[in-house]
């Protein structure tokens, strides 16, 4: 994944479980459970897990930007196994 902007909000995230690294701009934090950042979206970020187990993250952007991410889409291309498809228009193999 490369990191990604999306309007010009303030965005801040909560590790209820786990540990996730963030790389925000040139700098990258590791976080983990009861540990919250906050930065704005319009600054290239992206988030993954570097801990053991799976993580839980409660994510606020204020104000909403109309270039969100889709969250059903954005879970089911991280959740998705290999070989199922990405996205509702992506026809499936096999």
């Amino acid at each position: 994944d490369v990191p990604y902007t999306h309007g010009n909000a303030s965005e801040m995230f909560l590790v209820l479980r786990g540990r996730v690294q963030l790389t925000l701009g040139e700098e990258s934090f590791t976080l983990e459970e009861g540990d919250s950042i906050e930065y704005s979206t319009s600054t290239p970020h992206r988030t993954i897990n570097v801990g053991d187990t799976v993580a839980e993250v409660l994510w606020i952007i204020a104000p909403p930007t109309s270039g969100a991410v889709d969250l059903d889409q954005y879970v089911a291309r991280k959740t998705l196994a290999p070989g199922l498809p990405k996205s509702n228009s992506e026809p499936s193999e096999g």
